[in-house]
């Protein structure tokens, strides 16, 4: 069974829910709802990647982050709840590991210094690493389409898993994302989840992010917000594919697959 990781944005442009849930109060609220729904673990992030998004800097975002984190403290720290960082920056996850109990680091650029990921693992914190060409993503810029894009991810993530265990990781606390949406066209995001399972190979778990994607409006004209019927759809194609579905709706999700799961034992 897939393990629901649940994106919580505090942000205020997010693609699909950005500003919703930025004040701290409503942040907490929001996350225990979030957990009682089934989320196995709350991404939380503070730094929008869409296509045009405005970049904070490191002090922006933990200051962002830090009073959300410390109203979620006790619940943490009474193993109620697991967390995911989401940032690109190095300074940032630093000083949460410091400062918090983080289970896992979303490293969304897939390119923190030794010295960072070496802190990761130290911790004995998870490091999902994610393929993309470009934060926040560039249209111009996609996968070349003269190869599969399964296959141009399955070489790079071979290589950074290598790098990884330099360093200093377990395999099992390596995650590979292939990055839905970043680099990638609609067809190519699509040819990808078709055959995400092809990772497997490279014996790490695999998370995919694909809630509420672009890659819907091959097949849809709904907007984003409105993608969940779409993404519950996919989620379904992926459920024996990977390990981690990441994804906004979780309460969603969770009537789904409990009444499917109940015709097909």
């Amino acid at each position: 069974m897939n393990l629901y990781v649940s994106c919580y944005n505090v942000t205020n442009d997010s693609f699909s829910d950005g500003g919703q849930f930025n004040n701290p109060d409503k942040a907490i609220e929001q996350i225990q709802e979030l957990a009682s729904y089934g989320a196995s673990i709350i991404e939380i992030g503070a730094q929008s990647t869409r296509q045009g998004a405005v970049i904070h800097t490191p002090e922006e975002e933990y200051n962002k982050l830090k009073p959300v984190l410390d109203g979620i403290t006790t619940l943490i720290n009474k193993g109620m709840l697991k967390v995911s960082i989401d940032s690109f920056w190095s300074s940032t996850v630093k000083r949460l590991l410091e400062n918090y109990q983080i289970s896992w680091i979303n490293d969304v650029k897939g390119d923190f210094d030794n010295r960072t990921l070496k802190s990761i693992a130290e911790k004995g914190c998870k490091l999902c690493f994610m393929h993309s060409l470009s934060i926040p993503p560039n249209q111009e810029l996609i996968l070349s389409l003269e190869h599969r894009p399964i296959s141009l991810i399955k070489e790079w993530g071979k290589q950074s898993i290598e790098r990884l265990l330099n360093i200093g990781f377990s395999q099992e606390n390596i995650i590979l994302d292939p990055g839905i949406g970043f680099g990638k066209s609609s067809y190519q995001n699509i040819e990808i989840l078709r055959y995400v399972q092809e990772l497997r190979s490279l014996d790490v778990q695999i998370m995919v992010g694909h809630s509420r994607k672009s890659y819907i409006q091959a097949f849809s004209t709904v907007d984003a917000k409105n993608r969940d019927i779409e993404t519950i759809a996919t989620s379904l194609a992926l459920k024996d594919k990977v390990d981690f579905l990441r994804v906004h709706n979780v309460r969603n999700h969770m009537r789904f697959f409990t009444t499917y799961q109940n015709f097909h034992q």
